[in-house]
């Protein structure tokens, strides 16, 4: 009876676990954002980076100058008053052929001495071959051999011309040169060839027997001494295939790479053909010096290059736009924006401001007639870019405006009634967190990739977020 008092003088409390329901609303809100993430789909998207797209063919060419062997007028021992790949005025001494046995050794101790000139020489070849230096190139290897043979015949033709001249005693012949051109002491026994000579077998390398002449060495009279290269335009003949002889039709200049140095130019380019066999002249104005000992050359032409953004194909999508016609966009006098004059059912006029876009070509077309206003150009050029402008069209979402809406030109009462419409290209963008469609130009593809130049009127830039699938997303649509 007292236990029973007692418990009904302290009853039972049930304790709050505040804890707990928060522990229990915290799960069920992972639990329910986990379900939401597992169950919605995933929208993957790729960063905008640069990128670039080169077409291009390789060659070997082979290189027609307008190039003379001299001949020695003596027997002896040749040394070298110019050096190779110096010019010579006409008239100029080129080099001196010793007469008499015997004599063309100078003291070795004191004249073999290497200026700084010449380690400065040294130092530069080495490291030029080692910068383009590759495995699949080692034949630059011989090109060095021959560079460095080079130095090596100027120090000796330096030392022995010093000696001959205090000890010779009259016993050798000076050669001039015959007209003023580029010096080279390379001969491959192909110096008299011409376009009417070229054939097809040429390019195997048939008919060149490279040599160099060095300095000390003797030379019968009547030998090659040196050759001469009279004028700074020269050519490099091709043997293109049938595809690629088109693609040379198809142009008047092309762009060039010199394998060897990496070196950019451009070349005229002329087809000809020799006994039923076509043959492509790749003509330059410079470069010669640096090429004249070289018979054959290997070159890169670029048919196509682009730069700018690089996305992927499957980005790109296409929405539809109004097409309607330039003239019809006018500047409101009152708050100065831009956008169409509208006839209402009842007749009256109203003006709306729809987001308007201008394709890329457009825009350059307004581009080209600004830059002409701006240089006061010749009126009759202004009038023609003013009518191309003038007939290019300007694109409004499908979404902000109904088809049939009708606009006015207030200057001439004409009228315009929006309803054709036309698909143009795109990505979405998500940096803002939405899929927000914007206007590229024309993409050039390779593989599954391509390039979009940054001109203006295109709506990326660097390092945009896109979406990866163009066509998984809607505009507006929330990403994250």
């Amino acid at each position: 009876m007292a236990q029973s008092q007692t418990q009904a003088e302290h009853p039972r409390h049930s304790h709050f676990n505040i804890g707990l329901i928060f522990f229990v609303v915290i799960f069920i809100y992972i639990v329910a954002n986990l379900g939401a993430y597992l169950t919605r789909s995933h929208v993957s998207f790729v960063e905008v980076s640069s990128g670039q797209i080169v077409s291009s063919d390789s060659f070997t060419g082979l290189a027609l100058r307008d190039e003379a062997v001299v001949n020695a007028g003596s027997s002896g021992y040749i040394n070298y008053y110019v050096n190779d790949s110096e010019k010579s005025a006409k008239n100029g001494n080129v080099c001196i052929i010793n007469t008499r046995s015997g004599d063309n050794d100078a003291p070795r101790e004191t004249s073999l001495t290497l200026t700084d000139s010449d380690y400065s020489d040294i130092r530069e070849l080495i490291k030029n071959f080692n910068t383009n230096f590759s495995d699949s190139r080692f034949d630059e290897a011989q090109t060095l051999d021959y560079q460095l043979s080079n130095v090596v015949n100027r120090v000796i033709s330096r030392s022995n011309i010093n000696y001959l001249s205090t000890h010779g005693q009259g016993a050798y012949s000076i050669m001039k040169a015959p007209a003023y051109g580029v010096v080279s002491y390379t001969i491959d026994g192909m110096e008299n060839l011409s376009r009417r000579d070229i054939r097809s077998d040429l390019f195997s390398g048939a008919g060149s027997d490279k040599s160099q002449i060095t300095a000390g060495s003797y030379i019968e009279s009547g030998s090659p001494a040196y050759k001469i290269v009279k004028a700074d335009n020269w050519e490099v003949i091709l043997y293109p295939s049938e595809a690629q002889l088109e693609l040379f039709k198809e142009h008047d200049t092309v762009n060039v790479t010199f394998t060897r140095d990496q070196i950019n130019t451009t070349a005229n380019v002329e087809v000809f053909e020799n006994d039923g066999e076509s043959f492509v002249s790749l003509s330059f104005s410079n470069y010669m010096v640096r090429y004249c000992n070289e018979r054959y050359l290997d070159l890169e032409v670029v048919w196509e290059s682009h730069k700018g953004y690089k996305i992927p194909l499957s980005s790109i999508t296409s929405r539809d736009y109004y097409m309607v016609p330039a003239e019809y966009v006018v500047t409101n006098p009152e708050s100065s924006e831009k956008g169409f004059y509208v006839r209402e059912s009842d007749g009256s006029i109203s003006f709306i401001k729809p987001n308007i876009y201008t394709k890329v070509d457009d825009l350059e077309k307004i581009n080209y007639l600004n830059a002409l206003k701006a240089a006061e150009a010749d009126e009759e050029l202004i009038a023609e870019a003013e009518a191309a402008v003038a007939n290019s069209f300007r694109y409004l979402d499908v979404n902000d405006l109904e088809g049939g809406t009708v606009l006015v030109r207030p200057d001439t009462d004409e009228v315009c009634t929006v309803s054709t419409t036309a698909q143009l290209e795109g990505v979405y963008n998500i940096n803002e967190g939405y899929a927000d469609f914007r206007l590229i130009g024309h993409p050039y593809a390779y593989g599954d990739y391509c390039i979009i130049e940054d001109k203006a009127g295109v709506g990326i830039t660097l390092y945009d977020h896109i979406v990866l699938d163009g066509s998984s997303v809607h505009e507006g649509q929330v990403i994250y």
